[in-house]
C-alpha cells in the first residue's frame, strides 16, 4: 500500500516538474516561477498527491500531453504527436475529465490539419483526421466493457452519464465540497451563490478556512483578476491548452449554473488549478503594467511578491498536514479488518451488499456491492436494493455526506434493518455498521 502511495506521489511530483518546464519564466514572468510552488503547497494538491486518487495523476498526464503537443508543433516530429495521442487517450481512462482533453486534442488537430492543407498531401491529412476519432476509442471500449461486465448502476462517471442515472446529484447533494447550508436561506440558493462558494473557496487551499461572507467578497475579485489575465494567456496558449481549459470551464459552469444539486467537489479543482492560478497571475501582472500605475509599479511589484510569499508561508503546514495521522489510519485499518473477519464468517460469498462507501469497503468485504444514493426520500435507494435483492447494508461514518441518508433510512424503518455488527460505535467519524435487510418487509414499504 505504501509503495502505491509513493508511486502515485512520484507521478504527482513529476507532473509539477512538467509544469515548470511547460510554463517558462521567460514567457510567463514571475507567475511561472511561483506557479509550481503554489500548486505543491496548496492543501488540495498535498491531500491528494499521495492517496490513491486519480486527480494528481490525471494532472501529470495533462501537463505532459501539453508538453508533447508543443514539441510536435515546434519540430513536426511524428514521435511527439504519437506520445501526445497516447497520453491524451489514457487520460480519459484515468478521469472522466479526460474527455475534455480528448475533445480539445481533436479540435486542435483539426485546426492543425486545416493549416497544413496546402503543405502536405491528402493521405497525411486523412491520418491526422483519423486520430481525431481514435483518441476516444479507449474510453469508448472501457465504458462499454464496464457497462456489460457490471451493471448500469455501478458507480462510474461514464456509466452514470451515458447509461445509468440521469445525473450525479443523487450522491452529492447541496453545495460543492460539502459546504454547510447553514445561514443560507432557501430563496438564496441560487447559481450565483454556488459559484461564489466554489470560486470564493479557491483561496482556502492556501489560506485556510474562509467565511461564507468573505467568499462572496472574494468571488467577484477573482473574476476581475481572471478577466485581465485571459488576454495575455490567450496570446501564449496553443490550441490544445485553450480548448482543454475552455471545455473544462464549460463543464464546471454547467454544474454551477444549470443544476439543482452539485456533484462538483473541491478536489475537482486539481486538474484545472494550475491554469486558473496562471491566468490570475497574468491578470495581476497586467494590472501592475497599467500606465496609470506606472509611478507605483516598483512598490506594487514588491507588495505583490510579499503577498505571494506570505501566502506560501501560511500554506507551508499543508506539506506536513498528514504527519501524525498514523494512529487514526491505524484505527481505520483495524476497523476494516474487523469488518472483513465478520464478512468472511457471516455474509455469504454470493450476497449483494449496499455500501455508503464504494472504494475501500467493497474491496475489503470482497462481495458484490453498489453505492447507496443520497435521495432523501429513499425511493431510488430502496428500488435498487430490491432490484439486486440486497441482503446487507454497510454504513461508514468516514463518509458522512452519504452516511446520513442511509442512517436516516435505517432509523425510519428499524424493523427492516437489523444491526448485526458494529465497530467504533462511539466515534461517529470512524463507525462502521452492518445491517441485515429484511427484503419482504422492504417490499411492503416501497
Amino acid at each position: 500500500f505504501f509503495a502505491l502511495q509513493f508511486y502515485v506521489a512520484s507521478i504527482a511530483l513529476v507532473g509539477v516538474w512538467g509544469l515548470r518546464k511547460y510554463y517558462s519564466v521567460n514567457t510567463y514572468g514571475y507567475t511561472a516561477l511561483f506557479l509550481p510552488i503554489l500548486l505543491i503547497t496548496s492543501s488540495i494538491f498535498t491531500e491528494y498527491m499521495y492517496v490513491l486518487y486519480s486527480d494528481c495523476t490525471f494532472l501529470a498526464l495533462t501537463i505532459f500531453a501539453l508538453l508533447s503537443w508543443r514539441k510536435y508543433l515546434e519540430t513536426y516530429q511524428v514521435s511527439y504527436l504519437a506520445i501526445c495521442f497516447l497520453l491524451v487517450s489514457i487520460s480519459s481512462l484515468v478521469r472522466f475529465q479526460g474527455l475534455f482533453i480528448c475533445a480539445a486534442f481533436s479540435v486542435a488537430l483539426l485546426m492543425h490539419a486545416w493549416s497544413l492543407r496546402k503543405q502536405v498531401d491528402i493521405v497525411k491529412i486523412a491520418c491526422l483526421l483519423t486520430l481525431c476519432g481514435l483518441v476516444f476509442l479507449p474510453f469508448g471500449i472501457w465504458t462499454i466493457r464496464n457497462y456489460l461486465l457490471y451493471t448500469p448502476d455501478t458507480f462510474n462517471m461514464a456509466n452514470s452519464r451515458f447509461f445509468g442515472l440521469s445525473g450525479l446529484a443523487l450522491y452529492a447533494e447541496g453545495f460543492p465540497g460539502g459546504t454547510s447550508l447553514a445561514g443560507i436561506s432557501e430563496g438564496g440558493y441560487i447559481p450565483i451563490q454556488r459559484a461564489a462558494l466554489f470560486f470564493g473557496g479557491l483561496l482556502e487551499f492556501w489560506y485556510g478556512g474562509i467565511s461564507l461572507t468573505n467568499k462572496k467578497i472574494i468571488f467577484p475579485l477573482i473574476l476581475l483578476i481572471l478577466s485581465f489575465g485571459v488576454r495575455p494567456w490567450l496570446k501564449r496558449a496553443n490550441y490544445l491548452e485553450f480548448f482543454y481549459v475552455l471545455f473544462s470551464l464549460a463543464y464546471i459552469g454547467n454544474s454551477l449554473f444549470m443544476k439543482d444539486n452539485l456533484h462538483i467537489v473541491l478536489r475537482y479543482w486539481v486538474p484545472v488549478l494550475p491554469f486558473f492560478v496562471l491566468i490570475m497571475g497574468l491578470g495581476i501582472q497586467s494590472i501592475l503594467n497599467w500606465k496609470i500605475l506606472a509611478f507605483t509599479k516598483p512598490v506594487s511589484q514588491v507588495f505583490t511578491v510579499l503577498v505571494v510569499i506570505t501566502l506560501l508561508v501560511i500554506s507551508l503546514p499543508n506539506l506536513t498536514r498528514h504527519i501524525g495521522l498514523e494512529e487514526k489510519r491505524g484505527e481505520e485499518s483495524r476497523a476494516l479488518a474487523a469488518v472483513k473477519v465478520f464478512t468472511d464468517i457471516n455474509i455469504p460469498i454470493n450476497a449483494v451488499v449496499a455500501t455508503t462507501e464504494w472504494g475501500i469497503m467493497p474491496s475489503t468485504i470482497n462481495r458484490r456491492s453498489f453505492p447507496v444514493l443520497n435521495d432523501p426520500d429513499h425511493k431510488e435507494t430502496i428500488a435498487r436494493m430490491l432490484k439486486y435483492q440486497t441482503e446487507f447494508l454497510i454504513t461508514y461514518g468516514k463518509f458522512s455526506r452519504r452516511d446520513v441518508h442511509a442512517l436516516n433510512l435505517v432509523a425510519k424503518h428499524n424493523d427492516v434493518f437489523t444491526k448485526v455488527f458494529g465497530v467504533n460505535e462511539g466515534e461517529p467519524n470512524l463507525a462502521i455498521m452492518v445491517y441485515k435487510i429484511n427484503l419482504r418487509k422492504l417490499e411492503n414499504i416501497q
